[in-house]
């Protein structure tokens, strides 16, 4: 990748092991961010939209408080290059109880989920035509999800130049109809319908 790496304390090539890389892009990474993460109109606006598809499903009466959780979320250099105000000093204290708590629960009461039971927000192989995985939900991020919801890969999609593709509205008239738009619908008398 061409990545120059003379920038970090220990130069391009006398890195002792991986740690202390980690911590030498994390020092370069912090003196970076003081340079170059500073209040800016750009930054807002980028931050309020960003906030905006975050709170999308919050009801609108929760909307301010979900705004302060979001701000308080922020590292402080964050927030001030976001020209964000800082929340009240009860949301930094709730929210690290509520992690508190959850860390505490997981590691002592929440079992490992067995395989079935996994979260699994890709697909578990990718696609044979292009490599790819995609995501098996949509949310408020900006991925691809194919169609059909859950993904099918896509040499089980029926090829539209293959003359087997399987049509069974063409053998089922019942589900031909179910099929066709409602204002495109025929009227069916008793008759045929039985």
């Amino acid at each position: 990748m061409q990545i120059d790496y003379t920038p970090l304390s220990h130069g391009p090539h006398s890195f002792k092991d991986g740690l202390q890389f980690l911590n030498d892009i994390k020092e370069w990474s912090t003196t970076y961010e003081i340079r170059y993460m500073v209040p800016n109109r750009y930054n807002h606006q980028l931050a309020e939209e960003t906030t905006r598809i975050l709170l999308a499903n919050v009801p609108g009466p929760f909307k301010a408080t979900a705004k302060n959780v979001v701000s308080a979320l922020m590292s402080d250099r964050l927030r001030k290059a976001m020209m964000y105000a800082d929340p009240p000093s009860i949301y930094p204290r709730v929210i690290n109880s509520i992690f508190g708590v959850r860390k505490v629960l997981m590691r002592s009461i929440f079992l490992p989920k067995p395989y079935a039971w996994r979260y699994a927000p890709l697909s578990e192989h990718p696609d044979p035509v292009t490599g790819r995985y995609f995501t098996n939900e949509y949310d408020n991020e900006p991925w691809y999800v194919t169609f059909p919801f859950p993904p099918v890969p896509s040499h089980r999609l029926p090829n539209a130049d293959s003359a087997k593709v399987r049509q069974p509205h063409l053998r089922n008239p019942q589900l031909a109809t179910s099929l066709v738009p409602l204002g495109n619908r025929r009227p069916v008398s008793r008759r045929q319908a039985v």
